[in-house]
């Protein structure tokens, strides 16, 4: 039977990549592997996921998962959930777990706008408390900061850290925020923070195959409902 690409051997890490469009996931990884992102075609995956080539950390195989971006001009963020939902129950159903999740965010975005919270909301109920410890918040795009604006960029991460809507909660339940700038050593950097963590079960594998919750009933999609977002996610703020 071919293997969907999360096994159980202690030498192998499986780190889902999180982000919107254009966030910087297939530079993380690239950059992470020394390679093309390219997928391991030995090992099949549904549409939309890209399962990339392993790298060699502490004496681990991480293997990184590259996942749909949210605000997509070709797939709205419910078929982007959808497709992530899917790949998520057949790997639990096989006993198969993440050790892993990186969530990308632009540092060059200016707004931390109602998209960004809702996202950020979704991604908090995909997850669950309990697999927050697993969690890396990378902020990208530095490299484009001018000089001039690198006070910007880090009044930016401030705000990220700090505000209740954005990732405060999860940082306080064990997630982890770290810079990425583009390199290779900057990527496994990140990465090291999740080499030798236990896998862990999502809160939305437990809705959809423990409790057999419709995948429109889960927390995570609630996040993405327009009402449901204009009542939790707050008003759209800035930042400076």
């Amino acid at each position: 039977m071919p293997q969907l690409g999360l096994n159980r051997q202690g030498d192998e890490v499986f780190v889902a990549v999180f982000g919107r469009t254009g966030s910087g996931k297939s530079s993380f990884i690239s950059r992470a592997i020394g390679a093309d992102a390219g997928g391991n075609d030995s090992l099949p995956s549904p549409p939309h996921i890209t399962r990339c080539n392993p790298v060699s950390l502490f004496g681990k195989r991480v293997v990184l998962l590259e996942t749909p971006g949210f605000d997509d001009v070709n797939m709205s963020d419910m078929d982007v959930l959808k497709q992530i939902a899917l790949y998520l129950s057949i790997t639990y159903e096989k006993g198969y777990r993440l050790h892993g999740l990186v969530y990308m965010h632009p540092i060059t975005d200016v707004r931390a706008g109602a998209s960004t919270r809702q996202h950020l909301a979704m991604f908090q109920q995909l997850c669950g408390a309990n697999a927050m410890q697993n969690v890396v918040f990378a902020t990208s795009m530095w490299n484009q900061l001018q000089l001039s604006d690198i006070a910007k960029g880090i009044s930016r991460e401030e705000e990220l850290k700090c505000s209740p809507s954005l990732l405060r909660p999860m940082l306080d339940q064990g997630a982890h925020l770290r810079r990425y700038h583009n390199t290779g050593s900057s990527a496994k950097e990140i990465l090291t923070l999740l080499a030798h963590k236990p896998a862990t079960t999502l809160r939305i594998q437990e809705e959809l195959i423990i409790d057999h919750t419709d995948i429109l009933d889960t927390l995570a999609a609630k996040c993405l409902f327009d009402g449901w977002k204009d009542s939790e996610c707050g008003a759209e703020g800035a930042w400076r």
